[in-house]
């Protein structure tokens, strides 16, 4: 028989993974790269397509002023009496009447209906014993439209000598006389403000007070209260993107993200498979091999193949081609596994000449000899 040196036909076996480490290394970065794009995915289609806007259309500002004038007898600070300013409040002897301005308005942006009804209370309140409610000014209603709406403005004379004398009936009824009076006065306005279809309640409860006493009138600290109300209305909007400086809508970078998506998964699908392929092929085979063929192989822990010139090493392209040889010459199979690249030699040893398989996917050469 004669060898000749020719060129390894198991040239479409390229790829081949060395040791468990690499596949490990390549299936991690499969596996986190498939779970990266999915949450990337996830979180695109669970973006509303539509994203609500909120507009105010409109501004309603309610505003409540008190300002507080006393009607005085003459004496030593006042020779001339008559309706003086109070700041911070009167002395009870010489006063005669209290006057409040009560101002009350609603102003806007853009032009309102106002429609409703108002009064003036005064509730004298004897400080955990009773309390009594006094109409300071009628109930009256209105219906107004503008942007700057006067609701009230006007003055309301607190008769002093009269509650007073309502007070001291009180106290000797009842025989008990607490340690402080509190005059609260609130305009009671009800209602309704309209803006185009949009209706909102009238909520404005400004209120103010008077500690009396025998000797002194004293103002409360609060004084004014402004509240301000926004109609608003609210409307779907399409969610849009910008890549590139071009619009884009959400809902097409939805579709776009699913195609690559599934293009990715594919394509990680087929490298997984092919290293799988690849892998397996070269295990099943040893496995195969060793299996069928054990009772005519003598393993060694040292190679000896690297001894022999290199004219004389003969790589076979298939087990077969070994086995057929061996059972020529009548020869020991031997086999070697390098541990760390997985390559398994299987070779023949004879007259000089070594006949080599490997389980590894390479290429190489071998020669025909006579």
């Amino acid at each position: 028989m004669r060898w000749v040196e020719k060129v390894s036909k198991r040239k479409k076996n390229n790829f081949k993974l060395k040791n468990k480490k690499q596949r490990k290394f390549i299936n991690s970065i499969l596996i986190g790269l498939s779970i990266v794009a999915t949450v990337l995915l996830y979180y695109i289609l669970v973006l509303p397509l539509e994203t609500m806007e909120t507009n105010t259309e409109n501004n309603i500002t309610q505003e409540t002023v008190f300002t507080f004038k006393a009607d005085v007898a003459p004496f030593a600070l006042h020779p001339k009496g008559g309706i003086v300013d109070i700041e911070g409040g009167s002395f009870t002897e010489v006063t005669n009447d209290i006057i409040v301005n009560v101002k009350s308005s609603i102003k806007s942006n853009k032009p309102i209906k106002v429609n409703g009804s108002k009064e003036i209370v005064l509730n004298l309140v004897a400080n955990g014993l009773w309390q009594k409610d006094f109409l300071l000014g009628k109930e009256d209603s209105f219906e107004l439209e503008g942007t700057n709406i006067d609701l009230i403005d006007k003055d309301y004379p607190i008769n002093l000598k009269q509650l007073e004398k309502f007070m001291n009936d009180v106290e000797k009824s009842i025989n008990a006389i607490p340690s402080s009076y509190n005059f609260e006065i609130s305009p009671i306005i009800t209602g309704k403000i309209t803006y185009n279809d949009k209706e909102i309640s009238i909520a404005h409860n400004a209120r103010t007070n008077l500690e009396y006493s025998r000797t002194q009138i004293t103002l409360g600290d609060e004084t004014s209260l402004v509240t301000t109300t926004p109609i608003s209305s609210t409307s779907a909007i399409q969610r849009v993107f910008y890549p590139f400086g071009k619009e884009v809508s959400l809902w097409a970078i939805k579709v776009v993200s699913v195609v690559m998506y599934l293009l990715l998964l594919a394509a990680i699908l087929m490298i997984a498979r092919y290293i799988k392929a690849n892998t397996a092929s070269s295990s099943s085979e040893k496995e195969r091999i060793d299996k069928k063929y054990k009772a005519r192989m003598v393993s060694v822990l040292q190679s000896n193949i690297s001894t022999i010139d290199s004219n004389k090493r003969v790589v076979l392209d298939s087990f077969s081609s070994l086995l057929k040889i061996s059972d020529e010459k009548d020869a020991i199979i031997y086999t070697y596994e390098d541990s760390g690249s997985g390559k398994k030699d299987y070779y023949v040893i004879d007259e000089g000449y070594v006949f080599i398989y490997q389980t590894s996917i390479i290429s190489g050469s071998y020669t025909e000899v006579g």
